[in-house]
């Protein structure tokens, strides 16, 4: 049913045209919006109502998004496809938004947005910010409030090498530095074994506490095997 809420639908797109059938599309669902040349924040009041036009209106383009908070999911971006302007896209806790979203906003927005707020969007990882790198006018980029997320650092410099003049607010560098040098000196001790997916092991707690069967990096301990491989317990 939620799917079925942010579903596209074409015969809005051909009433309303690109920019007010979103625009309509994102209000009724809580988020606000801006067009060129009006300082207007389009939005719903306390009873949930608001007014739009209801049908095309030549010239009305949207310059800006506020989705923050809403449950704005990877279905509904169907929804802006054909959004040519937006320079502004704040999406600040939305918990929907995955690395998948990520992508499909690189590909939509590559040639507008200068500016993206993925702020608290804690399902999204340092890997997915990779899909931003096709942003090419993005000039602010804030993530708060995902200290959490590994090698975010290391995926936010490499986005600035990509995107010339781009400024990332949020990021603790310094938090994430002393998360590598205690890495490096972790990785030091010759005791310390890696797993397949970059995991830590110590070696003298992984002898002490399993049985060694084979050289595949499996231990037994009673009534289960760990398997470094995937990290798991195999039971």
């Amino acid at each position: 049913m939620q799917n079925l809420f942010y579903r596209f639908l074409p015969e809005r797109l051909l009433f309303l045209g690109a920019d007010l059938a979103a625009a309509h599309f994102l209000v009724h669902r809580g988020a606000k919006v801006k067009f060129i040349g009006d300082d207007t924040w389009f939005k719903q009041d306390k009873k949930r109502r608001y007014k739009l036009p209801g049908v095309r209106v030549p010239g009305m383009y949207i310059e800006a998004i506020d989705a923050s908070g809403t449950e704005l999911l990877f279905e509904g971006f169907d929804n802006l496809y054909d959004l040519k302007h937006v320079r502004m896209l704040r999406l600040a806790g939305c918990k929907y938004i995955d690395d998948w979203t990520l992508g499909r906003i690189g590909s939509i927005f590559g040639d507008s947005l200068q500016m993206l707020d993925l702020s608290g969007c804690h399902r999204i990882s340092a890997k997915g910010l990779r899909g931003l790198h096709s942003l090419k006018k993005l000039t602010y980029l804030r993530l708060e409030g995902l200290d959490h997320v590994e090698n975010l650092a290391k995926s936010v410099l490499l986005l600035e090498e990509t995107i010339p003049g781009l400024t990332v607010l949020g990021v603790n560098f310094e938090k994430s530095l002393e998360n590598v040098e205690k890495q490096t000196k972790l990785l030091e001790n010759d005791r310390v074994l890696i797993d397949a997916k970059g995991k830590n092991f110590l070696y003298n707690f992984l002898q002490k506490n399993f049985c060694y069967i084979r050289p595949t990096a499996r231990f037994r301990k009673k009534n289960f095997v760990l398997d470094l491989a995937n990290s798991s317990p195999i039971y």
